[in-house]
């Protein structure tokens, strides 16, 4: 009976003793945007709220964008094996809904996006050239292309063969999400949809938007966790605040 009481006691010892090790695991923690509010200094009709919200996996779930007239758009995300699969859009004034379907190879490259609204269907082909580490989206002929960094966070955006832009980053400081998987589906969508906001997605710092003939200068404030805290587009030839962003961040594990 001794001998069966103190392997009891030895095995009792031995799982609170690797309880406890479990339990002094440091849990690493990271800041994620929550509420982005734009403001436009031209029109304050084109002010936006973005709410933001995140899966288990730190993956984008959902945005609402809404607008100074209540009216608000909500983009749900779905993921599958890590990918984005679907960006499905509502908003809450009628029953119409567009929703973005992207298609990838054996390599998980993505090569085609299908955009499904309630009366149509239209199919975009996506490219991939890896010399330039750049994605192009070819919408009836005209062909938008993403040029990516080496963590596939835009640097140079091209609209052939009317419009590009640079964006110039600080190598050295993070941006506001850098603590979320860079998706190409999601840059591409948003660049097509939403124009310069997918600047919003960058896991660097961006100090400066140069179209050739006009700059945006990029200002930042960081807040005391060292995030970006509000961010202001001044146009370089005006001098004028062109837009204003205030971020808002949740911590959570990463």
């Amino acid at each position: 009976m001794k001998t069966i009481k103190y392997t009891i006691i030895i095995i009792i010892f031995i799982l609170s003793s690797s309880c406890s090790k479990s339990d002094d695991t440091p849990v690493i923690r990271g800041f994620f945007p929550t509420q982005i509010q734009k403001t436009d200094y031209s029109d304050s009709n084109r002010n936006r709220t973005y709410t933001i919200a995140y899966n288990s996996q730190n993956q984008i779930t959902e945005i609402t964008e809404i607008a100074v007239t209540g009216e608000s758009l909500t983009k749900t995300f779905t993921y599958s094996s890590g990918l984005l699969m679907n960006i499905s859009v509502s908003n809450n004034i009628n029953s119409e809904t567009t929703t973005y379907e992207y298609i990838y190879n054996s390599s998980a490259l993505l090569t085609s996006i299908i955009e499904t609204n309630n009366t149509a269907t239209y199919s975009y082909a996506v490219s991939y050239d890896s010399t330039s580490n750049s994605y192009s989206l070819n919408d009836s002929g005209i062909v938008m292309t993403l040029f990516l960094d080496d963590e596939n966070s835009p640097i140079e955006f091209e609209l052939s063969p009317t419009l590009s832009f640079t964006i110039i980053t600080d190598n050295e400081s993070s941006g506001a999400f850098k603590n979320v998987k860079n998706q190409i589906a999601i840059q591409l969508t948003y660049n097509f949809i939403e124009g310069i906001n997918f600047c919003f997605f960058h896991h660097k710092q961006i100090n400066n938007i140069d179209f050739g003939t006009t700059n945006l200068n990029v200002i930042n404030s960081r807040d005391s966790n060292n995030n970006i805290r509000t961010v202001n587009y001044n146009n370089t030839t005006t001098g004028q605040t062109v837009y204003g962003y205030v971020i808002t961040y949740s911590e959570r594990n990463l």
